[in-house]
């Protein structure tokens, strides 16, 4: 728990509970605050008062009436993040002065909690954040703009058909030439930009299953950063047998895909070269030269793009017929967060008999989410 620390009692120098409620359409309003967050704030005055805070009114989780520099205020909560200060009269000089010491009180409890933060990570008492879904559909953006333009490829009239006319002369011909050119290596741009980024973001979609496979998987005596300090490869293998039958066939194209177009896009992998006097610049290794970053827009051809998505539609097929993973990737399609702590994700875990009964407690958290999140509860 957060403790008053002398700095946050200096701070609060001055500044008081009112012993009477101020209405809120009575006051002028002087603040509208977002950083730091209004649960920042909420913390600094539990912790300066000792007391939990009134709920305010509709869409504020808190409110309460302060006195300060002889005049009274009210302080309010709105959707949990953003906080206002109300004061009786327009005058912006004193509304300023409170706003500061709320927000170096604000400040110094959040630097508690960067503290405390690094201690709960270190015993694993920590959770994360459902990242899967805006993940997914990022991917399925970009997966959906590749296949549409693969489409327009495929049915792209071969150079020289179309409009050709038996009247045409030469700068005709040349100018529809160019002009089909042109457009096909318009295509080509979009096909290869729209994969790239929907094979990095896939990727990332597997990291966020593999973190929910922890949370409800044999840990193995690993933390949580003992865990992700693995190669992601090494993460999945934790959980799935790789070592034959379509697992095998599929985890070797992953890596593949990995190392050839992920990693060189995420981490801008170099292509070695070596001067050689009176000759100029040559690979390190002439195999090089067949690494899709050789090859002009990435993707060695466009029909590249259909075996990238094929690897990718057959790891989700497994990872929804596992024994584990078909749990976790229903955990991560949930949004909800990740537990990582031992106590949280146990208490989960006990509702893993069959998927059907692990997706109705999902769908039960989900819905108490919202109802939260919309502040109905």
């Amino acid at each position: 728990m957060i403790r008053p620390t002398q700095k946050l009692k200096k701070v609060f120098y001055g500044i008081t509970i009112s012993q009477e409620w101020q209405n809120e359409q009575e006051l002028h309003h002087h603040h509208h605050l977002t950083r730091p967050p209004s649960y920042l704030v909420q913390l600094a005055l539990m912790e300066q008062f000792g007391k939990e805070l009134p709920r305010g009114e509709e869409k504020s989780e808190w409110a309460i009436s302060l006195d300060f520099g002889g005049i009274s205020w009210l302080v309010s909560d709105w959707k949990r993040y953003a906080w206002d200060i109300y004061g009786p009269e327009p005058e912006s000089a004193p509304a300023e002065k409170l706003q500061k010491k709320l927000e170096s009180a604000a400040v110094i409890v959040g630097n508690q909690v960067k503290k405390m933060a690094r201690d709960h990570r270190d015993r694993d008492e920590i959770s994360l954040k459902g990242e899967y879904p805006r993940l997914k559909a990022l991917y399925e953006f970009f997966r959906g703009e590749a296949e549409e333009t693969l489409d327009r490829l495929e049915h792209q009239p071969p150079v020289g058909k179309g409009s050709a006319s038996a009247g045409d002369g030469l700068k005709e011909s040349m100018t529809r030439l160019n002009s089909w050119f042109a457009d096909r290596a318009a295509l080509d741009r979009r096909l290869h930009a729209n994969t790239l980024a929907a094979i990095t973001i896939f990727f990332s979609t597997i990291e966020a299953v593999l973190d929910a496979a922890f949370a409800l998987g044999d840990r193995q005596g690993r933390t949580f950063d003992e865990y992700r300090n693995l190669k992601w490869a090494d993460r999945l293998k934790q959980w799935l047998d790789v070592s034959r039958g379509e697992s095998a066939e599929v985890y070797q194209t992953l890596t593949e895909l990995w190392r050839e177009y992920r990693n060189t896009i995420a981490h801008s992998s170099p292509a070695f070269s070596l001067p050689v006097p009176g000759f100029g610049l040559i690979p390190f290794d002439y195999e090089d030269l067949d690494l899709p970053r050789a090859v002009p827009w990435a993707l060695r051809e466009p029909e590249e793009a259909r075996r990238v998505f094929a690897a990718f539609d057959a790891i989700m097929r497994i990872f929804q017929s596992h024994d584990l993973l078909k749990f976790a990737l229903k955990y991560a399609e949930s949004g909800l967060p990740i537990y990582i702590e031992t106590k949280l994700s146990e208490d989960l875990k006990k509702h893993m008999t069959l998927l059907e009964a692990f997706e109705e407690e999902l769908m039960h958290r989900c819905e108490l989410q919202d109802r939260f999140n919309n502040m109905d509860i």
